[in-house]
């Protein structure tokens, strides 16, 4: 549902507004993305994404979304980033896989050293992987 990746896309903002213009295209983008995944994505036969995503500002509403005004394009931001986690986590299990991936390359990094120190061997990525799954 467009409320869905309304929330996702203002939640990945950590605190920052996004413009109309730039809140559209990233929510096109994730809507690839949740297609690309084998999700599902709300078709309303035509009608372009701008309307979708001004009726799905409406539906969330000014207790979790937020207007700044006085700037040249209007401007949103999550006021209640809780409340907005609920839409958020309608899309994220779409990306569990993707995500345990990187958060294991992430940890090796962090582990400190030199490019030749952050390699990892598939046998160590899966084993990562395997154990953050469970």
């Amino acid at each position: 549902m467009p409320t869905a990746l309304i929330g996702t896309v203002l939640l990945t903002l950590r605190g920052r507004g996004v413009g109309k213009a730039e809140l559209v295209r990233r929510v096109e983008w994730l809507s690839e993305r949740v297609r690309s995944q084998g999700g599902r994505v709300a078709h309303f036969a035509g009608v372009p994404t701008e309307v979708v995503v001004e009726r799905g500002l409406e539906v969330l509403g000014p207790a979790l979304v937020g207007l700044v005004n006085g700037l040249p394009e209007d401007t949103y931001y999550a006021v209640d980033r809780f409340q907005l986690s609920f839409y958020r986590n309608m899309t994220i299990h779409l990306f569990i896989s993707q995500a345990l991936v990187s958060a294991s390359m992430y940890m090796k990094i962090k582990q400190g050293g030199g490019p030749e120190h952050q390699r990892i061997s598939y046998k160590q990525l899966h084993d990562q992987v395997y154990f953050l799954s469970q």
